[in-house]
């Protein structure tokens, strides 16, 4: 019975492990997609920050001759 006990509770251990370790495994993913995302927005908004510029400068650039 004693063995039965010992095992029991490595089976538990095993899945609880395994839950974690996906659970933890999810998590990274879904960091790795907001990092991604964020790049992505930090690099719209400097290419909007450039075209802004280049716009401007047109504009200066007919204003002043």
């Amino acid at each position: 019975m004693r063995n039965y006990v010992s095992l029991s509770f490595i089976v538990i251990s095993c899945r609880t492990h395994v839950k974690i370790q996906s659970r933890k495994t999810r998590c990274i993913k879904e960091l790795n997609k907001l990092r991604i995302d964020k790049k992505k927005s930090e690099n719209e908004v400097r290419g909007s920050e450039v075209i802004n510029d280049w716009i401007e400068g047109l504009i200066g650039s007919d204003e002043n001759g």
